[in-house]
């Protein structure tokens, strides 16, 4: 094998690792913003089943009390 082919066989290596490390970033990258996601999703969800209680005001001028 001469110098050529090693450079271009190094070459072609070391652009393979290259593209191999990006994709897998990539795709780390959208699994957590995927579980960023998901996990406001549930938050909201959780939210949204919490009892509402109304608020009783007029009793003292400037607090606001919570039924109980």
């Amino acid at each position: 094998m001469d110098a050529g082919s090693r450079i271009t066989l190094v070459v072609g290596v070391v652009t393979a690792v290259v593209a191999l490390i990006g994709y897998w970033s990539n795709q780390h990258t959208k699994r957590r913003e995927t579980r960023v996601y998901a996990e406001a999703l549930l938050a909201i969800h959780h939210y949204e089943e919490l009892p509402s209680r109304p608020v009783l005001t007029g009793l003292v001028p400037s607090i606001a009390f919570w039924w109980p």
